[in-house]
């Protein structure tokens, strides 16, 4: 697969995750006491329409850590700040200074430097 499909499969799967397109199938997965699996069929629509409510619920520290597709231990160490910090962000208990926001909105348009420059 060619490094552009799979950034294509990427985008259209951040967008179902966002709410902003309709997936073809959604299951429930839940395993049992017994260590077998059932799954149950989900309307898309619906799904697709819950995604949406969580999206907009979000803050914006979660939306851009979710957006680069990073946990939100790897994210703080990208930003070079504490994990408690990070979580606080996406709960909305602390806002973000202004340098942080800074921070965050050149993670969101380039993760890739930020990784990069995390990693020196």
């Amino acid at each position: 697969m060619k490094k552009k499909e799979i950034e294509a499969l990427e985008h259209e799967a951040r967008a179902m995750d966002r709410g902003e397109i309709t997936p073809g199938r959604v299951w429930k997965v839940t395993k049992r006491p017994d260590g077998t699996v059932e799954r149950e069929a989900l309307d898309p629509e619906t799904h697709r329409l819950a995604q949406a409510r969580e999206w907009k619920a979000k803050t914006e520290a979660a939306k851009i850590r979710r957006e680069i597709n990073v946990t939100q231990d790897a994210f703080a160490r990208m930003l070079g700040v504490s994990l408690g910090t990070v979580r606080k962000w996406e709960r909305g208990t602390i806002q973000p200074s202004g340098a942080a926001r800074t921070l965050l909105k050149i993670a969101a348009k380039y993760p890739a430097i930020v990784r990069e420059a995390a990693m020196k």
